[in-house]
């Protein structure tokens, strides 16, 4: 089930999981950028990147079970199933391109059996400069594609969430 609505500026829209509606918003236009919002928190959180990035992408906000528009109670363990879904619908669609480099096999394996064809997957190890080259936005939680990304001047987003600088000890 799917329905969207106007709030503002950016587009409600809703996802059906079962036991819980999800509510994502849907602001800007271009390569697509997901962001998930912190504990306590929802999606208004990333209002500054929204609009930051927005005129460069498709920015889509997930408000997480019992948080902003989202029903249902708050759930961990239900969170990655929640944004799997939320990438589920996005790689099906023709403008939106992924490049997903997991950390380790089982990972691989369990992206690769979304069968989302908007998601590539390598096989293995990549020319991570040239990836980044090529990139519209990195989103990375480590050091090295972080200062990679600034270098080529490529705009970078950290999931990283110690203090400054302890990435790199």
């Amino acid at each position: 089930h799917h329905d969207s609505s106007q709030i503002g500026a950016a587009i409600s829209r809703y996802l059906d999981a079962g036991d819980a509606r999800l509510c994502y918003r849907d602001d800007g236009s271009g390569p697509a950028l997901v962001l998930v919002h912190g504990w306590l928190l929802d999606s208004t959180m990333w209002a500054a990147q929204v609009t930051a990035w927005s005129p460069r992408f498709r920015v889509l906000r997930m408000d997480r079970r019992g948080f902003g528009g989202s029903s249902g109670s708050p759930d961990l363990a239900a969170d990655a199933r929640d944004v799997l879904r939320l990438l589920d619908r996005l790689g099906r669609q023709e403008g939106v391109q992924t490049v997903v480099i997991p950390r380790t096999d089982e990972q691989r394996e369990h992206i690769r059996g979304l069968e989302l064809p908007s998601v590539v997957v390598p096989d293995g190890a990549v020319d991570a400069q040239s990836l980044i080259a090529l990139s519209d936005l990195v989103v990375s939680a480590g050091g090295t594609m972080n200062r990679e990304a600034v270098a080529l001047g490529v705009p970078v987003y950290t999931t990283f969430g110690g203090r400054l600088g302890g990435v790199d000890e």
